[in-house]
């Protein structure tokens, strides 16, 4: 039973992370009588930590058993040096209500306090200082208590973020504001999500690259401690603009919030990464072609039949005059109509900013799907030419085209029916035959059997009576 408890309590002090033993005391000192071992805690921005990152305010708290009017704590990497500096050793303490860094009268906050027995070093080592294990103990009034390994950590500054991209529409020259969060329809609602993936706290802040007074971020700014995430959605303050469609970039910066030393400035890098946001001012349903100076609403898809006349139309604004041409594959084109007139050739058009111009596209479907096949695709092709000879461009709306149902039509599909109809009866007909001559077959293989057997009982009956 000894030996049991002589090995556990060898394995609780194995495993007992925060206390050195008294002969592990720093030559010259040793715990005073009456007097345990200090208990301590390190904690960054709340969160309770197991090393101490280069460059950060930690929270270094000491509990005594009994009150102190005089505590230091220092600090040192665990290789000997030949001379101390800030990149290799330190020491805090508190006396008497007042609260120094012994060695650099910089790397101690005015947040250390002292709440009865507990005494709150808000200290930091310098984010160039040396990697690795360090040796931190504890005195009292010039006595040491006890001592701690902890490892000091690069500082690393990270962002991640999840982001679709959002998507705004806005109907032109009307003025809304245009919210990524919808609270009647939460399932198609869109955000940011962004996450502090360093270990380091850093101040985080969300800014657009153009007019970022007319867009607003929620969670935009604040402070992120390591591993902490927040959502942001965005809304869109649309003035009565005419139409366009362009992508905004939103730049998430995030700024470690380190020990402003000297040495900090060029150490780490403060990380960004991007999302965008596509604006589209337009009518509902209708796609943005943008050449220089000029902007067309039109549809890209349309459905008829083959024959049928079909009419679709296109919005043009801007500030340049253009010509407007037709190139049609698979459909045949009728005429424009544009401001109460008709014509059948290339179209001048004199363009506003303040005024959509209405341009109707008249043509016939005039190509049928080839046989057998339920649709046919026909493209009608729209190109156009600056005024001025500075850019040419092209928009395409694609139509499927099904069959009419009409007579020739109606022929060849009662065609096509009959003949499967006719097919249908062969295809019975053959069947019956077929079903028929194998019952005779079996109708003969069965009497030829019967028969075969009442010979046998014949001959049978007669060798008895003999």
């Amino acid at each position: 039973m000894r030996g049991v408890l002589v090995s556990l309590f060898a394995v609780m002090i194995l495993l007992s992370p925060s206390i050195m033993a008294e002969s592990d005391a720093p030559t010259g000192h040793a715990i005073p009588s009456k007097q345990t071992p200090a208990e301590w805690t390190i904690t960054m921005a709340g969160t309770i930590k197991t090393n101490i990152v280069a460059g950060i305010i930690h929270n270094i708290t000491i509990h005594l058993a009994a009150p102190s009017d005089e505590v230091s704590l220092r600090g040192s990497t665990m290789d000997t040096f030949s001379q101390g500096n800030y990149t290799n050793n330190y020491s805090w303490t508190y006396s008497s209500g007042a609260w120094t860094d012994d060695l650099y009268d910089y790397y101690i906050s005015a947040e250390s306090a002292r709440f009865g027995n507990d005494y709150c070093f808000h200290v930091a080592v310098d984010s160039t200082s040396l990697t690795g294990w360090w040796s931190f103990s504890v005195y009292s009034s010039g006595a040491w208590l006890a001592s701690q390994q902890y490892q000091v950590v690069t500082p690393v500054a990270g962002i991640s973020m999840s982001a679709p991209r959002f998507y705004f529409e806005v109907i032109p020259y009307t003025t809304d504001v245009i919210n990524s969060w919808k609270s009647s329809d939460i399932v198609n609602s869109s955000c940011v999500t962004t996450k502090n993936t360093g270990n380091v706290p850093t101040t985080l802040t969300i800014t657009y690259d153009v007019m970022n007074n007319l867009f607003s971020t929620t969670n935009s700014t604040g402070t992120y401690h390591p591993g902490e995430e927040r959502t942001h959605y965005v809304s869109f303050q649309a003035p009565p603009w005419s139409p366009r469609q362009f992508t905004v970039k939103g730049r998430v910066h995030c700024e470690p919030q380190l020990l402003l030393t000297p040495n900090i400035v060029s150490t780490l890098v403060a990380p960004e990464t991007v999302f965008e946001v596509v604006v589209k001012v337009a009518r509902p349903g209708y796609a943005i072609y943008q050449m220089d100076g000029v902007t067309v609403q039109y549809k890209s898809f349309y459905s008829s039949t083959y024959r049928q006349k079909l009419s679709f139309d296109m919005y043009l604004t801007g500030n340049k005059s253009v010509y407007l041409n037709y190139v049609m594959d698979n459909v045949t084109f009728d005429n424009f109509f544009t401001q109460g007139e008709t014509s059948t050739d290339e179209l001048l058009l004199a363009l506003s900013d303040t005024v959509e111009q209405r341009v109707v596209v008249n043509l016939t479907c005039s190509v049928a799907p080839p046989r057998m096949e339920y649709s046919l695709m026909a493209y009608a092709h729209f190109d156009f030419r600056l005024a001025d000879d500075s850019g040419t461009g092209r928009i395409t709306s694609n139509i499927v085209v099904s069959p009419s149902g009409t007579a020739g039509d109606s022929i060849s599909l009662t065609l096509n029916i009959a003949v499967l109809i006719i097919l249908i009866v062969v295809f019975t007909v053959v069947g019956l035959f077929m079903t028929r001559a194998y019952r005779k077959t079996e109708e003969e293989k069965r009497l030829e059997l019967e028969e075969r057997i009442r010979q046998k009982k014949e001959r049978a009956r007669k060798q008895r009576r003999t």
